[in-house]
C-alpha cells in the first residue's frame, strides 16, 4: 500500500469512526477501540462455572467466520456504511477507492495485476 493511500484511508476512518462506533452493540467486542475480545471469553467461563455449580445443563456454539469475509459485495457494503448514517460524501470517496483499486502478488517475481 502506498503512504499516500494509508493517509488517505487514516484520515476517512478517523472522520467516520465515531458515528460507525455508535451504531455497534455492546455484544461486538473485537475490532473496536476499548472493547476486548478477552471481555467476552472471561463471561463465558463464568457461565461455565455458574453452570457447573448449579450443575445446570449448558450448550454452547462457537462459530468459525474466518472463511465469511473472503469475498465482499461491494455494494452491500455501501448499503451497510448508508444504514449505519454515514454521510453520503464519505460513501463515495471509498467506493471510488474501491472500483479503481487493483493489486499484484511479488514472491519472486511480481505476479499479474487483478482487481480487488
Amino acid at each position: 500500500m502506498s503512504n499516500l493511500y494509508k493517509i488517505f484511508a487514516k484520515v476517512i476512518l478517523k472522520r467516520i469512526e465515531r458515528k460507525l462506533d455508535e451504531q455497534q452493540p455492546i455484544e461486538q467486542a473485537g475490532f473496536r477501540r476499548d472493547y476486548s475480545v478477552l471481555d467476552h471469553i472471561h463471561a463465558v467461563r463464568q457461565i461455565i462455572e455458574k453452570d457447573e455449580e448449579y450443575q445446570l445443563v449448558y450448550y454452547i456454539a462457537f462459530v468459525d467466520y474466518s472463511k465469511a469475509f473472503d469475498s465482499l459485495v461491494h455494494t452491500n457494503i455501501w448499503e451497510a456504511l448508508k444504514e449505519q448514517g454515514i454521510e453520503q460524501k464519505y460513501i463515495r470517496l471509498i467506493r471510488n477507492v474501491y472500483k479503481t483499486s487493483s493489486a499484484c502478488i511479488q514472491l519472486e517475481n511480481i505476479g499479474d495485476s487483478f482487481e480487488i
